[in-house]
């Protein structure tokens, strides 16, 4: 089963799975054939329970994921043994991209630089006033967010 090649360190091949649970906006399980585990979404960062947007993300990624089948292309293994995955939806789209598309994450630049199209969602969903970005102060991004309440800052 793939999901003990994960806790060794072996990455699965892209496969076609269905999402079962969704822990926030940007982490979801998965299931597919004989691959199953936690899946965290590439090159995103959705806000943390606890956190403006938080609900609104995992609803929308829930929408996103909940009725079709997705293609997971794996990239690596977190520090926390969840793999990191690209994602797509029925339709083809990169569901990273459309969670930047509407406002429901920030694009995580520190481990995706090289992701533009990601960047230019982003743009569009702040000037256009989406989802996070409806309102100025806009908040912290989550990084941010969880460096600040580990360290009680």
């Amino acid at each position: 089963m793939a999901i003990i090649a994960w806790k060794t360190g072996t990455l699965p091949g892209p496969w076609t799975g269905r999402a079962v649970h969704w822990y926030d906006g940007d982490t979801l399980y998965m299931l597919g054939g004989d691959v199953r585990g936690v899946v965290r979404i590439y090159g995103i960062d959705a806000p943390e329970w606890g956190q403006k947007g938080c609900a609104e993300a995992r609803a929308a990624l829930k929408h996103i994921t909940r009725t079709a089948p997705v293609i997971v292309t794996p990239i690596q293994l977190d520090r926390y043994g969840r793999i990191v995955a690209k994602l797509l939806d029925r339709t083809g789209h990169d569901v990273g991209q459309t969670m930047l598309e509407n406002g429901l994450a920030w694009w995580e630049y520190r481990w995706a630089p090289q992701e533009l199209a990601y960047h230019a969602a982003q743009t569009g969903a702040r000037a256009r006033k989406l989802g996070l970005w409806q309102s100025h102060p806009w908040g912290f991004a989550p990084w941010v967010w969880r460096k600040r309440h580990r360290t009680g800052a």
